[in-house]
């Protein structure tokens, strides 16, 4: 079986979170709001991944200031393989008004939100210890620590 990589991208500036909107038809989670990511091709870093994914997704380019926020495995059934998600956090210098967005066709909106304010959405895995809002929790926790 294939072993399938995803990496998801935490964006954080002034005070706010980064998160996308699925697109209203898509086909997985359609309207739920996330952070940016994707699979990780054949021949990438774990970074070159979330930096892509991001860019394209988003318009953002960020560098190599990643710091890790937690990891975590799944299947979506068991007949297939594990999957494993990698959780990275990117924070931007400046103000988040300054960051220019571009959208990519599988996404229909976006919005920079504290946690508290991220608390009130419809996001990814709303309930798991792994999803959206968790991953913010997390993320928000390391940067409390720092500061």
């Amino acid at each position: 079986m294939q072993q399938i990589v995803s990496t998801v991208a935490i964006v954080y500036c002034q005070g706010k979170f980064l998160l996308v909107r699925r697109a209203l038809d898509d086909d997985i989670f359609p309207g739920k709001w996330q952070s940016a990511g994707g699979k990780v091709e054949p021949g990438e870093t774990i970074e070159e991944a979330v930096q892509r994914e991001l860019l394209e997704e988003t318009g953002v380019a960020i560098g190599s200031e990643l710091r890790f926020v937690m990891s975590y495995a799944w299947q979506k059934s068991p007949s297939e393989s594990t999957r494993l998600g990698i959780i990275l956090l990117a924070a931007l210098p400046g103000k988040n008004k300054d960051v220019s967005i571009t959208l990519d066709a599988e996404l229909c909106e976006y919005g920079w939100f504290t946690l508290a304010e991220a608390a009130k959405l419809d996001t990814i895995g709303r309930e798991s210890s792994t999803g959206t809002f968790a991953q913010l929790q997390k993320a928000s926790q390391l940067l409390s620590v720092e500061h």
